[in-house]
């Protein structure tokens, strides 16, 4: 199992951050490879509920499963998504400092066959700089946007 986590200040209310976060139109234009989420069980944004999210990563698109295990709005989500040769865990942190919310988000992931196992520490690298590159577009997006 790796872990890795990624930090970023958004010059915007958590309110707004939180709700921009999980914006499935926003997420086209900040998240690397989107293509498209579904929900599969249960209501948006509520805990439980389930996503099949497609994103086109090394050349290829992954169906992904996303599970949302917890949802504290303005203050927490705790997600799992998997796909048949990994499985990764999230917790997103929200504070309001200020003005502004601190996002902090720690993530596990973990292979399921030998290869990613093998490959786990460049998974993490590449899993790891994706993330970093995400949220800093999620936050210019979000100070760009005028509401």
């Amino acid at each position: 199992m790796a872990k890795f986590s990624t930090k970023v200040q958004v010059n915007k209310p958590v309110e707004h951050t939180f709700d921009r976060f999980l914006d499935e139109q926003t997420m086209a234009h900040w998240i690397t490879g989107f293509k498209g989420i579904e929900i599969l069980r249960g209501e948006p944004r509520e805990p439980d509920s389930l996503y099949r999210m497609m994103i086109h990563f090394n050349g290829e698109d992954l169906l992904i499963y996303q599970k949302l295990i917890e949802v504290h709005p303005n203050e927490k989500l705790l997600v799992e998504m998997e796909h048949p040769e990994f499985v990764t865990w999230s917790e997103i942190l929200f504070y309001q400092t200020g003005f502004a919310t601190q996002i902090e988000c720690t993530s596990k992931i973990q292979g399921k066959t030998f290869r990613v196992k093998l490959a786990l520490p460049l998974v993490k690298n590449i899993l790891e700089s994706r993330n970093e590159k995400d949220y800093q577009v999620f936050k210019k997006i979000i100070e760009k946007n005028k509401d």
